[in-house]
């Protein structure tokens, strides 16, 4: 039997410089249990300080589902009106976080449903690559749902205002051309290139100076969120740079023309 046949859960591989996390709930179309939403700030954490780990890829299992959204059969009971409703509210926002503020390079790599709580968990990835048989869609006005607030800043970064309004308002269901059109996706690939093209992605990134990608995503958050604390750190993490090994080695390999070997130092 394999990990995609057993119950649902958050499953977490490193190999070659790459973590990959897969959603796995296979019977429900990948949907998020409460204990999988809860589960996946642990497994984020773990890669995210594992140090062999150079960028993280999230995916669905099989290839018919990225996620597509909150495991419907909880709602009547752990995400029931009022406190449950709440509670759950709160560990949505705690799993998306734990993505958007990994210090490593995150990469949604999706085929099939990416819906509600999926789109999601894709907008609070640093990016975002899709097959062509992906669909997308964000059907909380037809459950009367409240959308996490720092979810919704995700994806507004994602696609901007209107494009949000207009998803939000309406519920309806684009396809993987028209989200790339609206900025959502990086790019698109066939079904059976997707997977080959985003590890290179990731591989490409992997080769890269760590300080250099961990200096690089908090400017770009500080960007998004110019507070005192988020500027700092910005500053503190590019200035880190200019004192490690790997700014040395860097130079070196370029001023001598060979490959560079960074090793997060």
């Amino acid at each position: 039997m394999t990990k995609e046949d057993t119950a649902p859960c958050i499953d977490l591989s490193v190999a070659q410089q790459l973590a990959t996390i897969r959603i796995c709930n296979p019977a429900h179309h990948n949907a998020m249990t409460l204990d999988m939403w809860q589960a996946l700030p642990a497994r984020m954490q773990e890669a995210d300080r594992n140090p062999d780990v150079r960028a993280i890829i999230l995916r669905g299992s099989g290839d018919t589902a990225f996620v597509s959204g909150a495991d419907i059969s909880e709602f009547s009971d752990l995400r029931a009106r009022g406190a449950p409703a709440r509670a759950y509210d709160k560990a949505n926002s705690i799993a998306f976080a734990a993505i958007r503020n990994c210090s490593k390079p995150t990469i949604a790599m999706i085929q099939g449903a990416c819906m509600g709580g999926g789109f999601g968990i894709a907008a609070a990835c640093d990016l975002r690559y899709a097959a062509t048989n992906a669909t997308f869609a964000l059907p909380a006005a037809k459950l009367g749902i409240g959308y996490p607030v720092d979810a919704m800043q995700d994806i507004v970064s994602a696609v901007g205002n209107s494009a949000a309004k207009e998803l939000f308002y309406t519920a309806k269901t684009i396809n993987a051309e028209e989200a790339q059109r609206l900025g959502f996706l990086n790019q698109v690939f066939d079904e059976d290139e997707l997977e080959p093209n985003t590890r290179s992605v990731a591989e490409r990134i992997a080769n890269g100076a760590p300080l250099t990608l961990v200096a690089a995503k908090k400017a770009i958050l500080a960007s998004q969120d110019p507070s005192e604390q988020k500027l700092k750190e910005a500053v503190q993490a590019a200035e880190a740079c200019f004192d490690s090994a790997d700014y040395e080695e860097g130079v070196n390999a370029f001023l001598n023309k060979h490959k560079a070997h960074f090793v997060g130092e």
